[in-house]
């Protein structure tokens, strides 16, 4: 979500679309990976997926479509999807026996990737030419990374489809029939993400115990900044929160907000980021907000065979899901230690005035500036005011809205005329059952979901792992994009939250204090 530093595209994303032509390497007939970008594009300083490009697997796999696509990636049929040319049965029969070969030789990729994971350490110290050298090298195993986790993603797609697709027998999904492959999703055990929120909660409510127990803590943690609230947290003062908190950081440490951005900090580099949400959660807490209500495993027993065999299997794929994407973002996170290093060290060596500029190079133009440039006084100083012109421009890419789906080059949308919509209903994907009336809070950042009130409704573009503490004060969530096994819908589930997905709309139709009812038995939002 958001605008994407010049570094972050030519690293994370030209990872996934490393990622991606693999994939269509190993299934789909493309002949091998090269330099081209057919799988992702960057315009306006975002990041778009070219789902034209991805479509390309439907001419060469049989029961791989456009609607297939566009359910795994945006929770909906695309309609401006165009199906490529169909290749001979042949070609296609055989691309499906490698697209299950694809699938099924998932564990063993994940496990012996796994295992070579731990030795990926880049260089945090040297001069700029050995950290720049070693970040270079490092790409190949970061591309693999991607690999890995879209291999390991693809299963969660295709277990999910083929779910709802046994829910509806084949035909096109009815809000109800997705809201019953919501429910059969709910209860996954094991789940990283899941665990997260579990271990998050034991802190939150080990400190509104002890606020109970004794009340002038409050003066240490909620009415204290965000570094103070750290500092009381993370010492022997706190009594059995350090550990508590220690525990936490050592397994999550490596999550946050835009996890895969390299200019992001994790919640261990910057602590304060996890601390202020937390301090909303226990403040909602001391005002009533009841605790989540982990949902039961779903009971099997009165399902069809069919079902009773899949489900189990679209719950591993979820599992495993979420596991790659805790080690793909773990990775991610000793890349950016890494290129924070190499920050620091050009300020010091005098060769950058501004860490922060060295994320406005693509990784490319780093190298060369790094082993070239910096040595000329002119390029250098040219340099300087290019990436500064970079920096500028990055606050107000952010600001652009763009629809859902563009044909052609994005244009983005002239705000003034989107926010004079009326009053009416905004239909989205329904993925965790329930129905909730409640005034909304329309947060486009995670800075702006701190103003947060418990019992809200949270409408948001897109929600990651960093939006996670919001949740246990929330009544509902919707967003404008994503799918049944997308974050906000598997953490949704798992507090047993009313949550619609995929809107394209709410955050552009709902505003602040409208009261609305999310029926996400029936994927309506109603502005009431």
């Amino acid at each position: 979500p958001g605008a994407s530093c010049p570094l972050t595209f030519s690293t994370t994303g030209r990872a996934i679309e490393y990622g991606l032509q693999h994939m269509h390497v190993s299934y789909a007939s493309r002949p091998g990976i090269n330099e081209e970008w057919t799988q992702l594009a960057m315009s306006h300083g975002k990041l778009f997926l070219n789902l034209s490009g991805a479509a390309a697997a439907a001419s060469s796999v049989l029961g791989v479509d456009v609607k297939s696509l566009g359910h795994s990636v945006c929770g909906r049929i695309v309609d401006e999807l165009e199906e490529p040319d169909k290749g001979s049965l042949w070609l296609r029969l055989t691309g499906m026996i490698r697209l299950l070969t694809y699938l099924k030789q998932a564990d063993k990729v994940i496990a012996e990737f796994s295992a070579r994971a731990t030795q990926f350490r880049p260089l945090l110290i040297g001069s700029s030419e050995v950290i720049a050298a070693d970040l270079d090298k490092a790409q190949a195993f970061f591309y693999e990374a991607f690999c890995v986790h879209l291999q390991s993603s693809t299963t969660s797609g295709f277990a999910s489809n083929v779910l709802q697709a046994m829910i509806s027998g084949g035909q096109e999904s009815s809000a109800e029939e997705e809201a019953e492959a919501a429910r059969l999703m709910t209860g996954i055990n094991g789940v990283e993400s899941a665990i997260l929120v579990e271990q998050l909660d034991e802190i939150v409510d080990t400190i509104v115990a002890q606020i109970a127990k004794t009340p002038c803590i409050k003066k240490h943690f909620i009415d204290v900044d965000a570094s103070q609230a750290w500092c009381w947290l993370s010492s022997s003062k706190s009594g059995p929160l350090e550990a508590l908190i220690e525990g936490f950081l050592l397994r999550h440490g490596h999550r946050g907000y835009r996890e895969l951005c390299l200019r992001e900090a994790c919640w261990a580099d910057a602590p304060e980021t996890l601390i202020v949400s937390m301090q909303a959660s226990v403040v909602a807490k001391l005002q009533g907000m009841p605790s989540s209500i982990k949902p039961e495993p779903i009971d099997l027993s009165g399902l069809s065979r069919a079902l009773r065999w899949i489900v189990p299997k679209a719950h591993n794929a979820v599992r495993r899901r979420e596991a790659t994407k805790s080690l793909l973002v773990n990775i991610t996170n000793r890349l950016k230690q890494s290129y924070r290093a190499l920050s620091v060290q050009l300020v010091a060596e005098g060769k950058l005035d501004d860490a922060d500029l060295l994320y406005f190079f693509t990784h490319q133009e780093l190298m060369e500036f790094v082993n070239k440039h910096c040595l000329d006084p002119a390029a250098c100083k040219f340099w300087q005011h290019k990436i500064r012109q970079r920096q500028l421009a990055l606050p107000f890419q952010d600001q652009l809205i763009f629809a859902e789906i563009s044909v052609g080059n994005p244009v983005p949308i002239d705000i003034r005329s989107a926010l004079q919509a009326g009053e009416g209903q905004i239909v989205g994907r329904p993925v965790s059952r329930g129905v909730v009336e409640a005034n909304a809070r329309v947060a486009f950042s995670i800075s702006e979901a701190q103003a947060l009130l418990p019992g809200e409704i949270l409408v948001a573009p897109i929600t990651d792992v960093g939006w996670t503490p919001y949740f246990s004060m929330i009544s509902g969530l919707i967003t404008d994009v994503g799918s049944a096994v997308s974050h906000g819908a598997v953490i949704a589930r798992e507090y047993g939250l009313p949550a619609i997905v995929n809107t394209r709309v709410a955050t552009q139709r709902l505003k602040t204090g409208d009261r609305i009812r999310l029926d996400a038995n029936t994927g309506i939002v109603t502005i009431l």
